[in-house]
């Protein structure tokens, strides 16, 4: 299983340095959503202990090219038999085992300790003026279940928890209420949304790679995305004024940061560096679109580096699936027949000759008959 997570992560490596380099060449023509959920398929890739293997035959001409001994595929079943003792490999597999546990445990200890600390300083908001809003906003996204909005003293940003029973948390008396109506239907499209469950694939990914930096950098880069599609969300039909508002709502929030944090939460401040790029985002008024056709390409090169293609032979193709000391039989078999066939075929003239006498005196004997 490790194995497979190492060269899947080795390779979609690849994919994601190529998708973070080309990047602003998308945000020009593609949406923030479109973009952000492209990134889904390489995190379903990561994640997915699924790696393809397709066998082409060799053609004829390379067949006389290539040195038999090196045309010859062992199941690895061969090989594990053949492993009595730990070596690094398996001492690789016990690290990475260790800190993919350690990491999901420590999300885990930090949002519930987070969960804590938010129930005992939440209480439900009163204000009437805010709940109309609220409950506005929420009519116009067509969300029907009953999301809570509480004021939260823990916090210094707005923010969704929950996976199930989402609540949106507000701190103390921070923004107006022109600014909380934008920042209110800022949270509750990511409730419409499920960025939650998304987020919980990203630490999943994150989690299985936690040693490939690259991945660390994709999250990164796909959790900017998260806000960024929000904001084109919120700022649907606004003009700049409108806009330059919500900028300074979310410029004012650089200041403030959480004491408590969790990974399993939405964050309207996403860093000095987000924050670069979303209000870089909100002042670009391109129309820009939503293609299936950037799904199906990333989907394409994902599938095509979570396999791997081998040019064999079939007709030394060793089948192993069924028992392995049958398999080294073969090969062992294989390997006397081709020493056979490569030795010189011709014997000593002293051999040939006995042979010759032999088969002589055999005709002259008398037959039982």
């Amino acid at each position: 299983l490790f194995f497979i997570y190492l060269q899947n992560s080795l390779q979609l490596s690849v994919i994601v340095l190529l998708m973070l380099f080309i990047s602003p060449v998308f945000g020009r023509r593609y949406s923030a959503r479109c973009r952000y959920y492209v990134w889904a398929v390489v995190f379903a890739a990561l994640i997915l202990p699924i790696r393809g293997n397709i066998k082409l035959k060799l053609p004829q001409f390379l067949q006389a090219v290539i040195p038999q001994n090196q045309r010859q595929v062992v199941s690895s079943a061969v090989v594990a038999n053949t492993v009595a003792e730990w070596g690094w490999f398996q001492y690789a597999q016990l690290l990475w085992a260790v800190g993919a546990a350690a990491f999901i445990i420590w999300h885990l200890v930090s949002h519930l300790r987070f969960l804590s600390a938010a129930k005992r300083w939440s209480e439900g908001v009163k204000d009437p003026a805010l709940l109309k809003i609220f409950e506005y906003t929420k009519a116009r996204l067509h969300i029907k279940k009953e999301v809570p909005v509480k004021r939260c003293a823990c916090i210094k940003t707005p923010m969704v928890v929950g996976l199930v029973r989402p609540v949106v948390l507000l701190p103390p008396d921070v923004f107006s209420l022109d600014e909380l109506r934008l920042i209110l239907k800022h949270e509750l499209v990511h409730i419409k949304r499920k960025d939650l469950w998304y987020k919980i694939v990203m630490l999943l990914a994150l989690a299985l790679h936690w040693f490939n930096p690259f991945i660390h950098f994709a999250v990164k880069e796909a959790l900017n995305l998260c806000e960024i599609s929000c904001d084109e969300e919120v700022l649907k039909g606004f003009g700049t004024k409108a806009r330059a508002q919500y900028g300074e709502s979310i410029i004012g929030t650089i200041r403030n940061r959480n004491v408590y944090k969790t990974a399993l939460s939405t964050n309207f401040c996403s860093g000095a560096s987000g924050m670069k790029k979303r209000i870089h985002a909100m002042m670009d008024l391109r129309k820009k679109r939503f293609s299936p056709v950037l799904f199906l390409a990333v989907f394409a090169i994902t599938l095509c580096g979570t396999t791997a293609f081998a040019l064999t032979p079939a007709s030394t193709v060793i089948d192993t699936s069924k028992d392995p000391q049958q398999s080294q039989t073969g090969v062992v078999s294989t390997i006397k027949s081709s020493s056979l066939a490569s030795a010189p075929t011709a014997l000593p003239s002293t051999k040939q000759d006995d042979l010759k006498g032999q088969g002589t005196d055999a005709g002259a004997l008398p037959s039982n008959q």
